[in-house]
């Protein structure tokens, strides 16, 4: 069975020391190659979605990775991932990675699986 992790990007950013940085690009280029060596979303088959605020004209995006990059332009991060877990045909197969206390209760709600910052972020450091 292949998941589909959805992860609260700039959450996941600000609760870490590791990535959070005064420079917000610099804090989402750690982060995001962080994903590309680590994996801690696992297998291959995994999907992975990073979700953040904002859109790819304002924070000046341009890099390309082996996983889904989407900017919530107009709404809210959080917003995106409601309907992203709200539309997927499988929500029991979403995991949905946030300290977000109102994002997990909903996602638990749809049926998704949700993951804290440190239990993701340890996965890719094992």
């Amino acid at each position: 069975m292949s998941l589909c992790f959805i992860v609260d990007g700039y959450n996941v950013i600000k609760r870490s020391r590791r990535f959070d940085d005064n420079d917000l690009r610099v804090s989402r280029l750690k982060f995001l190659r962080f994903l590309e060596t680590s994996r801690p979303h696992g297998s291959s088959r995994n999907s992975l979605t990073i979700v953040f605020d904002g859109s790819t004209e304002v924070v000046g995006f341009r890099e390309e990775w082996t996983f889904q990059v989407v900017f919530s332009l107009g709404e809210s991060a959080d917003d995106r991932i409601k309907k992203m877990v709200s539309s997927s045909s499988s929500p029991k197969n979403c995991v949905v990675v946030t300290d977000d206390r109102d994002l997990a209760i909903f996602a638990k709600r749809s049926g998704a699986q949700v993951m804290d910052t440190p239990s993701f972020l340890k996965k890719g450091s094992a």
